[in-house]
């Protein structure tokens, strides 16, 4: 399974997969999702297994990193990395936030 394969896995489990770079990453990113508590976790772990129909998965599919985020929890896959096409492929399927912005530093203003 690859990065972006997971991330589609994850939106068909009607979650909104996004990219995120988590503790001990140095700037990396790799896919994630935004949750609402641990039993989230639980049913989409449950739900990704289920769906890709790949028992061997499942170890590594339900135990992603997580980080709290005072109101939830992200949860993330940090063997599951994202190289800057990947990324903006993200971006314009999931409209996820892409911290590598082609037009960085550009003035718009320019005629």
């Amino acid at each position: 399974m690859t990065s972006l394969e997971l991330a589609e896995a994850i939106s068909n489990c009607d979650y909104v997969p996004m990219s995120y770079s988590g503790r001990g990453m140095m700037g990396k990113y790799c896919v994630a999702v935004n949750l609402n508590s641990d039993e989230n976790l639980w049913n989409l772990c449950q739900a990704l297994t289920i769906q890709t129909h790949d028992n061997r998965l499942q170890p590594l599919l339900c135990a992603p990193r997580t980080d709290n985020m005072g109101m939830g929890i992200v949860a993330y896959w940090p063997s599951y990395s994202l190289c800057k096409e990947d990324m903006k492929k993200m971006q314009q399927e999931y409209d996820d936030t892409n911290p590598y912005d082609d037009n960085e530093g550009e003035n718009e203003d320019e005629e």
